[in-house]
């Protein structure tokens, strides 16, 4: 994953809009909107404001998420499935389902928290695990 594509993920695995992103860190929305699409970075403090307002650390937004927790964040997102909704349809607490989306637990492949989020998008197990392409997802 690119930088751009962390920012992204870990505002989108919050459920936070380049808007509310931007009001927090007191920049523009266009500037979000750069760093969203890779054609700017952020400077290194703002980088740490963003860690810091999104609960993550700077080099979790620098190096990135593991390829389940983009990909469940990607699919989610795709579906339109908010957080809040997708934890109480799958019968866990908000916080669990944040801490996969942010990268800091991931089920092993054949736990039964995978098959339900399988289950969920209608894929085998397996795909999570491996590289999706966005392309494919959002079309």
């Amino acid at each position: 994953m690119k930088f751009c594509q962390h920012v992204q993920h870990y505002r989108r695995a919050n459920d936070w809009s380049q808007n509310r992103l931007a009001t927090a860190i007191n920049r523009s929305r266009s500037a979000v909107a750069t760093w969203d699409s890779g054609q700017s970075v952020p400077d290194f403090v703002t980088g740490c404001q963003i860690a810091e307002v999104l609960g993550i650390t700077p080099g979790e937004l620098l190096h990135g998420p593991g390829q389940f927790a983009a990909n469940l964040v990607a699919l989610r997102y795709a579906q339109r499935i908010s957080g809040l909704t997708m934890a109480n349809h799958l019968r866990m607490k908000f916080s669990t389902l944040e801490n996969i989306e942010l990268g800091r637990r991931v089920p092993s492949e054949d736990a039964p928290l995978t098959a339900k989020f399988a289950k969920q998008f209608a894929c085998s197990p397996t795909v999570l695990y491996g590289e999706i392409d966005i392309c494919d997802v959002f079309s």
